[in-house]
């Protein structure tokens, strides 16, 4: 597994960004991690809004270990926690995973 990388031009202010999407895979996300929390800009954390119930505790306990790290947390870097497959019949709703993620930290 690699990581996911693009470009992204805002043309507005003739600046670009770069986005990287790193595996969730929990055997290789906190290599990946380490190598790019250094030059991050912001942290998009995505949650599977479908499955969140059986994965609950993995995700909380990542989501924790993120929001902790010294080096993001000293860098204060914006986070944003955001619930993809939430057009699926069985996906929980933003508030639900909100609510599931701060009981389970």
């Amino acid at each position: 597994m690699q990581t996911n990388e693009g470009d992204v031009v805002i043309a507005e202010k003739g600046s670009s960004l770069r986005l990287v999407d790193i595996p969730g895979h929990n055997r290789i996300r906190s290599k990946f991690l380490e190598q790019y929390k250094k030059t991050a800009k912001a942290l998009v954390f995505v949650v599977d809004s479908a499955s969140i119930q059986k994965d609950i505790r993995d995700i909380a306990e990542f989501l924790f270990d993120v929001l902790t790290d010294p080096v993001l947390y000293d860098r204060s870097l914006p986070v944003l926690v955001a619930c993809n497959k939430s057009d699926l019949a069985l996906a929980k709703k933003a508030s639900v995973v909100k609510e599931k993620l701060e009981k389970e930290m």
